[in-house]
């Protein structure tokens, strides 16, 4: 009685196939491309507006902005806080996150920035107030 030895060689490299790897090459470009839309479609759904320096000190400056939210979906975002002086200078800024409710018209924010680059004295020297979503990414 003879017997059959039919293992398998552990010892033997196993190539991945072309089309394999051309299809998870392919999956990665696609999820970065709609990664890209949603945060587009995202920008254009989350609506910042009337931002403005309502009081300051030389510790902090008080910063008011309204938000309008145009879908049904509840957010938790990061938003970018800048003040700019008119000579394009940064006079402070603030990563923080806010809670966007769904369907949510002209809800106003009051954040408080305490990290001042530069103190202002009046609000006559701030260029403007920049707020906007923040989404890190490599990419964009």
């Amino acid at each position: 009685m003879a017997i059959s030895d039919n293992r398998i060689d552990i010892n033997k490299k196993y190539p991945i196939p072309s089309y394999f790897k051309m299809v998870i090459l392919a999956a990665a470009i696609f999820g970065f491309a709609l990664r890209g839309c949603w945060i587009k479609n995202q920008r254009k759904r989350i609506i910042f507006s009337d931002a403005k320096v309502t009081a300051f000190s030389s510790a902090n400056i008080d910063v008011e902005f309204n938000v309008t939210n145009k879908t049904n979906i509840e957010y938790k975002k990061s938003v970018l806080i800048k003040v700019i002086s008119k000579n394009g200078a940064e006079i402070a800024s603030k990563l923080t996150k806010i809670s966007v409710h769904p369907l949510q018209k002209d809800r106003g924010y009051l954040i408080e920035l305490t990290k001042i680059k530069s103190p202002i004295k009046s609000t006559d020297e701030v260029g403007f107030v920049m707020v906007k979503l923040y989404n890190p990414s490599f990419f964009h």
